[in-house]
């Protein structure tokens, strides 16, 4: 069981893509495994080996390859009026382990409008390279600042 749905953040518009298969066929995902980190490292003289200054996760890249059936002009028009390039999309995957989501911009949609079976490949650059849950409690600790009130705060200078 595996499901993808993408969402358009902007206004919450959703297309199903593994729900019918009469319209779109997904073939392939890429760029579901981690990302390969990058890592800096320095030679010291005096040690065997180098030691780490830096280690980073990069963007991740995830490619969506599906073939478009059914009435082909209207399912692909209808990709391309929700995957505009530039736009923040979500990603939603749901295995047997639950949902899943991560956040991306749409970087690319290739497609052959000229065959009779359309395939098309989207692809997004996700800056956070980390799915998260559906239903987590708390995804990033810098978006909980306003849910705290602090009576005591220094907000008022008294002079004497």
């Amino acid at each position: 069981m595996f499901e993808l749905s993408i969402e358009r953040l902007s206004d919450g518009s959703i297309i199903e893509l593994t729900e019918d298969e009469g319209k779109y066929q997904l073939t392939q995902v890429d760029g579901i495994e981690l990302p390969e980190i990058d890592m800096a490292t320095y030679d010291i003289a005096s040690i065997d080996g180098t030691k780490v200054s830096n280690i980073k996760m990069p963007d991740r890249e995830i490619t969506i390859t599906l073939y478009i059936r059914g009435n082909v002009e209207r399912n692909r028009r209808a990709i391309h009026q929700l995957c505009r390039v530039r736009s923040v999309m979500r990603l939603h995957f749901v295995t047997k382990g639950g949902g899943k989501y991560i956040d991306g911009y749409v970087k690319s949609i290739d497609s052959n409008r000229f065959d009779n079976l359309v395939e098309m490949d989207i692809t997004f650059i996700c800056p956070d390279p980390y799915f998260k849950a559906e239903h987590g409690v708390i995804t990033d600790m810098s978006r909980t600042y306003g849910a705290f009130f602090f009576p005591f705060g220094m907000n008022r200078v008294v002079a004497v």
